[in-house]
């Protein structure tokens, strides 16, 4: 069963289900102080998971039409410490510096490992969820 939020938050590209989020927020150790940066924000559903647990979080993601639906979810839940902005972070990188955990929810996430590091304090966690491409 999944959690009653869930059924708030319309859906559009490919979503981060409960599962796979549970083991990221546990093995990134993700906590209430927590500041956490999310590339490749989509329907904002790991946005809002990780909004949940996390004292703030920052959700990029390069497409107007996903950007919107995930500030739109992000609304819906009426969550004040996440944050949807429209930008390509393998062109133009994070604004943010000092990120405890940044979460590569994107194609390409390789490419975006030198923003991530970047944006992460010493000793913050990198995860990657890439999205499996067909050939």
């Amino acid at each position: 069963m999944w959690p009653s939020y869930l059924s708030k938050l319309k859906r559009g590209p490919q979503v981060v289900l409960p599962k796979d989020l549970g083991i990221i927020i546990a093995f990134a150790g993700i906590s209430k102080d927590s500041f956490v940066l999310d590339a490749g924000a989509g329907s904002g559903w790991m946005a809002v998971g990780l909004g949940r647990v996390a004292a703030r979080v920052v959700s990029y993601e390069m497409r107007e039409d996903f950007a919107k639906l995930a500030g739109n979810n992000v609304q819906r839940l009426g969550l004040s410490n996440v944050e949807v902005r429209l930008r390509d972070i393998l062109a133009l990188g994070f604004d943010e510096k000092e990120a405890d955990v940044v979460c590569l929810d994107m194609a390409d996430a390789d490419k975006a490992i030198p923003a991530a590091a970047a944006a992460l304090k010493d000793g913050g966690v990198l995860v990657g969820y890439a999205p499996r491409q067909s050939s």
